[in-house]
């Protein structure tokens, strides 16, 4: 009821599709009624003056569309919708009764009938109407996005796995190539010098590294993007409408019951809500049997069988309104078996197309959101695995190679201050470095499991921030039997927590660890006491890591707490 009552606010809730089925319906039907009119030599004024008003009509949606609600806040925008509708709808059928006095076809005496016969069941149209396509707007605005985000997802997964391999190759290389040509600068013919610059090679060249490799280096991905068709061609749509089920009976009941009951109403006979009540639930019987016929159809009749199989439903239909109207008036009323015929057919139809394409959009919806997350959670591993090389390798400089660079230095201590060495010496004082480097070809890439991760935050800001922890021992063995998924649980975390002590002063920080009710995804959320969080803060390097490691996050000032709620995909096993 919420979904009904917001499509209704949508522009698309407006629309010129209504008007035109409304305008068929009306010249369709409008000889269904007797409202005691004086047609002799005046059909052509009269099919004039059942055209002319649609032209206020639309007039007045199209103000209410284009200029009145986007002035409007979002949650007035439904009502006022509804008040256009009826507005729009009493301005056409006070135009219509104007043109029948002054063309001298009936007298004023007649409004009241004329308006209770059309109000409701115009009304009607254009709020079902005005409801679905407003929602299949929606569902094609939503895939839009999601083939373009999916699109995006496979260009990236794609580039990301082909560059990694090369990506590594390069970094080692660029790695080699720096430290070389700074140890290069050591030539041996100063010990003091040599020992400046090995001092500096620390500062400018190991440490940088580091520290750029350990919070995450993003890959560069250029790609053209090739994204998926959402729209729906007209034969797609036709040949789903009629391969599937096109027989709606309830909505199309409801759509007929209220000119069925403003036609008998305005022949004067007694019981009108009654009867029409009554054959409606015949309709509705007759509807609910093709339904279930339909799904007996066998598979292999072609598109046309299947039309003209739909078009028996109308026929019958307008046979059982015409017999409905002799049995209850009394008239002859086989004359208006064609009107029905083609006013059931438009109801039927437009039901049938309007809810086939708003059940595809909406099917694709589901099958692009799926194709999204799924390629996410790939990505999520590819960046986990770029993200663990790359920080083996900080470990690597940070570790090995800066200290193989100190016991350089500690052995050129070993000469006397600006001594000229030989190539001997040379050679004794890079030899640490020479074999540190070699580990820059296998650098080690152990993970740790999630408890000694989170064990060694604890202990680590233990006595000025107290880490709770909630995680089932379920929970636990699931994440433990995937390296991937301890790998990125670990590094949220740790900038999860380090973010709320160092931007916000945090005392506090609650871990709440679940698997999801499908069991593919892990919900994470991490809440502190600490300062709330800007909407206006400038994205950072926690932000590129949430974005590459999670299917979905968000951040949120909550009451007096800081809530960062993330999905994890829950990574292929070890």
């Amino acid at each position: 009821m919420i979904d009904f009552w917001r499509s209704l606010g949508r522009k698309e809730a407006i629309n010129w599709i209504s008007v035109a089925l409304l305008l068929f319906i009306q010249l369709n039907g409008a000889l269904l009624v007797d409202f005691k009119v004086d047609l002799e030599g005046k059909m052509p004024l009269f099919w004039l003056a059942n055209a002319l008003p649609f032209l206020p009509m639309a007039l007045v949606l199209a103000c209410g569309r284009y200029v009145l609600n986007p002035r409007l806040p979002t949650w007035l925008r439904p009502l006022s919708t509804l008040i256009l509708f009826e507005t729009s709808i009493l301005l056409r059928l006070t135009t219509f009764d104007w043109l029948l006095q002054n063309f001298g076809i009936t007298d004023s005496s007649q409004f009241w009938a004329r308006f209770g016969a059309a109000q409701a069941n115009q009304l009607i149209v254009l709020v079902v109407m005005g409801y679905l396509i407003a929602s299949a707007r929606d569902f094609s605005r939503q895939n839009s996005q999601l083939a373009t985000l999916l699109a995006t997802s496979k260009n990236t997964q794609l580039d990301l796995h082909s560059r990694l391999q090369s990506r590594k190759q390069s970094l080692i290389s660029n790695i080699e190539t720096q430290l070389s040509s700074s140890l290069a600068l050591a030539d041996g013919n100063n010990s003091s010098h040599d020992a400046e610059r090995l001092k500096d090679l620390i500062d400018t060249v190991v440490r940088p590294l580091s520290y750029q490799l350990g919070r995450g280096a993003r890959l560069d991905l250029e790609s053209k993007l090739e994204v998926p068709e959402t729209k729906i061609a007209l034969r797609n749509l036709i040949r789903q409408t009629f391969t599937g089920n096109p027989v709606y009976p309830l909505i199309s009941v409801l759509w007929m019951y209220f000119p069925l009951l403003t036609s008998l109403a305005s022949y004067n006979k007694p019981n009108t809500l009654a009867n029409s009540l009554v054959f409606s639930i015949i309709f509705l019987g007759v509807l609910v049997l093709f339904r279930f016929f339909w799904n007996q159809v066998p598979q292999h009749w072609g598109l046309p069988a299947r039309i003209i199989l739909f078009i028996t439903v109308p026929f019958v239909l307008s046979v059982l309104g015409g017999w409905f109207f002799f049995l209850i008036s009394e008239i002859n009323s086989y004359d208006k078996i064609i009107m029905l015929f083609f006013y059931f057919v438009a109801i039927l139809t437009t039901i049938a197309l309007v809810g086939t394409s708003r059940r595809m959009l909406k099917d694709l919806n589901s099958e692009l959101t799926l194709a999204n997350n799924e390629v996410r959670r790939e990505i999520v591993s590819e960046n986990s695995e770029a993200r663990q090389f790359e920080e083996s390798m900080s470990r690597v400089l940070h570790g090995p190679i800066q200290d193989a660079i100190w016991a350089s230095l500690l052995r050129l201590e070993q000469f006397a201050p600006n001594t000229k060495l030989t190539k001997k010496d040379i050679e004794y004082v890079r030899q640490p470095i020479a074999e540190a480097l070699l580990l820059l070809k296998e650098p080690d890439t152990k993970t740790q499991n999630i408890e000694e991760s989170i064990q060694e935050l604890i202990e680590l800001w233990s006595g000025a921030v107290a880490i709770n922890l909630d995680i089932s021992l379920d929970l636990t063995q699931h994440i433990e039997a995937s390296e991937g998924t301890n790998r990125v649980l670990a590094e949220i975390l740790r900038e999860a927590i380090s973010n709320a002590i160092r931007h916000g002063d945090a005392t506090e920080v609650d871990v709440h660890l679940a698997l999801d009710p499908k069991g593919q995804d892990i919900l994470l959320v991490v809440s502190n006491n600490g300062f709330p969080v800007s909407e206006a803060s400038t994205p950072g390097l926690g932000t590129q890591l949430l974005n590459d490691l999670t299917i979905m996050w968000t951040r949120k000032n909550d009451a007096n707490r800081v809530v960062l709620e993330a999905t994890v995909p829950l990574l292929q096993r070890n």
